[in-house]
C-alpha cells in the first residue's frame, strides 16, 4: 500500500507538471514571456503588447487575455529603433475557438472586423483601440515594411472575454476535474495506508 501511495504522488506531481507547462503554452501562442513582459518578434525585430480595460480593470494590463467584453486598448511599443522607419498596418480576425486561432489555417478568407491603414509611427507606439461585444477569439496582425525590403508579418492570437489565462484553453476546463480527482485519489490511499498502520500498532500492542 505504502508503494501505491507514493506512486499515487508521483503520478500527480507528473500530472501537475505537465498541465502547468501545456497551460503556458497555450495562454501565450505567438507572444513571448520574456522578463514579465510580453515581447513578440516582427521579423528580425520585438514589439512589447500590452493590453488595457480602463472601464473594466483601470490599471491593470494584459499580455494576451482580455478578460471582459467592452472597450479594450491593445498597445504596440516598438522595441527596435528601426521599426520606427517602418510602415506599420494592423488588422484583426475572428475564429471559432482557441486551437483554430492558433493556426493559420482560413487566415486569409477570415473577414477582417477592424483595419489601421499602414504608416509610419516615428514614437515607436501604435495604439489599438475596439469594442468587443461578445466573447470570442481573435487574431492580430501587424505588418511592417520599408521601400525595398521584404514585408514583416507578426501574428498574435488573443481571447476577449473568458477570463485571464481561461482555462477553456486548455480542454474547456476540464483539466482543473483531472487535478481534484487525482488528489483525493492520492489523499484517499494515504488515508487508507495509514490507518491501517494504525491498527496494525494497536493489534502489536
Amino acid at each position: 500500500m505504502k508503494k501505491v501511495v507514493k506512486m499515487g504522488f508521483r503520478l500527480f506531481g507528473t500530472f501537475l507538471g505537465v498541465l502547468l507547462a501545456n497551460t503556458a503554452a497555450y495562454a501565450h501562442g505567438g507572444v513571448s514571456i520574456e522578463q514579465d513582459t510580453c515581447v513578440m518578434a516582427v521579423g528580425p525585430y520585438r514589439t512589447h503588447l500590452t493590453g488595457y480595460q480602463p472601464q473594466v480593470a483601470a490599471g491593470e494590463e494584459f499580455c494576451e487575455d482580455i478578460p471582459a467584453t467592452g472597450n479594450a486598448i491593445i498597445v504596440l511599443d516598438y522595441v527596435d529603433e528601426p521599426l520606427r522607419d517602418m510602415v506599420a498596418g494592423v488588422h484583426v480576425i475572428e475564429k471559432d475557438s482557441w486551437t483554430a486561432a492558433q493556426s493559420t489555417a482560413g487566415d486569409n478568407e477570415a473577414k477582417a472586423i477592424l483595419e489601421i491603414p499602414p504608416k509610419l509611427y516615428k514614437t515607436g507606439s501604435l495604439k489599438i483601440e475596439h469594442r468587443f461585444d461578445k466573447p470570442g477569439y481573435f487574431v492580430g496582425f501587424l505588418t511592417a515594411e520599408k521601400e525595398g525590403q521584404e514585408k514583416l508579418v507578426s501574428r498574435f492570437p488573443f481571447s476577449v472575454g473568458y477570463g485571464v489565462g481561461s482555462m477553456e484553453k486548455v480542454g474547456g476546463g476540464y483539466a482543473i476535474y483531472g487535478i481534484v480527482a487525482l488528489a483525493v485519489l492520492v489523499a484517499g490511499g494515504a488515508f487508507y495506508y495509514l490507518k491501517g498502520r494504525q491498527k496494525g500498532t494497536q493489534v502489536a500492542m
